[in-house]
């Protein structure tokens, strides 16, 4: 079932590959599939040992199975209707519509419009991905793909046939953008804020420092913003990284949700704590070395504002799975030699990509349809 025709796309190339190590938390498609399957089912006891997970990973398990087990209907179509010409169209876009379908079943009595018209819009560009798939199945004609990724990801001159590393980048970085885009929108109209971003605030900067490659990364950049709203909340103009390192330790060893029963207060461990573990984190996150799992998030992060407990699916969480997608971006870019201007000067445009996303979706809300 998650052959790789699964990573298959334009518009979404490779954005399940691309989403599974950015999460961190998930090893494989299988390893999301069993946890898919816990939530779904509301049973922590589900393993990987379960016959149908064994099926899965021996590329046996097909769409119907995958269905019935979970009891969704992950397509809008019957699967048993699916022709073998059909079947060579599914892509990226797959996965992203069967998330889609869930999502809108769980909206069912969400009275809030801008929801359901959300997850329509989405479901369009899957639509769209399909269709572009077909067309290039059928006609295998380069230039109409050049065409679409000209119009819908606005790269001037697209080459997918002999790609320098620089062209190859442009288009990477374009793509990761429409999907944070894509992401953030949904953020807007959840907080009800507008103009809300916080990848804005994370894109790459150019260091001019050799030890870095002259480049700092997504992971630094929100690491650098996280300090400075932790130095601003303290009251400390120039908040010391060792003395957010104490803080965040002192209150990992408060609460007795983390490491077991809390430590008293006044005990040697809170007076000087011992930062070397959180220390060399934050340098691994700085480097890109580590991406930032849901755990780490919890623990050494939100864990300055609210107690663990509170933030097992904390909104505040949900930017870092594009903030490891960045990092991961920039550091695969710049392990294959792509310069780092051109990297921070591709970055810099994500606002212009925020504003095309919703550019769009107006259009869409008026018309029901998709325009570049």
């Amino acid at each position: 079932m998650f052959g790789n025709a699964i990573n298959h796309g334009l518009l979404f190339n490779h954005l399940p590959e691309l989403i599974l190590h950015a999460s961190k938390g998930i090893d494989s498609y299988e390893d999301l599939f069993v946890k898919l399957s816990r939530v779904i089912k509301e049973d922590q006891n589900i393993t990987c040992d379960h016959q149908i997970f064994r099926k899965a990973r021996a590329g046996a398990l097909n769409y119907e199975e995958f269905e019935s087990y979970l009891n969704v209907r992950a397509f809008d179509i019957d699967i048993n209707e699916i022709t073998p010409a059909e079947l060579q169209n599914q892509g990226a876009w797959c996965l992203l519509k069967g998330a889609i379908t869930e999502s809108m079943a769980q909206l069912e009595k969400e009275e809030d419009y801008s929801f359901h018209s959300y997850w329509d819009f989405l479901s369009a560009h899957c639509d769209l991905e399909h269709d572009i798939i077909k067309k290039l199945r059928e006609t295998k004609e380069t230039r109409v793909a050049h065409r679409f990724i000209r119009q819908w990801l606005l790269i001037d001159k697209p080459n997918l046939i002999s790609p320098t590393t620089e062209e190859s980048s442009v288009y990477l970085i374009r793509m990761v953008m429409y999907w944070a885009a894509l992401f953030e929108l949904y953020e807007e109209i959840d907080y009800g804020a507008p103009d809300f971003s916080i990848l804005e605030k994370v894109t790459p900067q150019a260091t001019g420092k050799k030890s870095s490659g002259g480049l700092s990364l997504s992971s630094e950049c929100m690491l650098e913003a996280f300090k400075a709203r932790w130095s601003k909340d303290n009251a400390k103009r120039k908040g010391k990284w060792v003395d957010l390192y104490r803080d965040i330790v002192r209150k990992r060893l408060k609460d007795p949700d983390i490491d077991g029963p809390s430590v008293k207060a006044g005990s040697a461990e809170l007076v000087d704590p011992d930062t070397c573990a959180i220390k060399k984190r934050f340098e691994r996150w700085r480097k890109g070395k580590q991406l930032f799992s849901m755990e780490d998030v919890r623990k050494d992060l939100l864990i300055l504002r609210y107690r663990y407990a509170e933030t097992e699916k904390h909104h505040c969480i949900r930017p870092f799975l594009f903030v490891n997608l960045f990092t991961l971006t920039q550091v695969e870019l710049k392990n294959h030699g792509v310069a780092a201007d051109t990297i921070v000067e591709e970055f810099s445009h994500y606002q212009s990509y925020k504003q095309l996303v919703k550019k769009r979706f107006a259009y869409f809300q008026q018309t029901h349809q998709l325009k570049y």
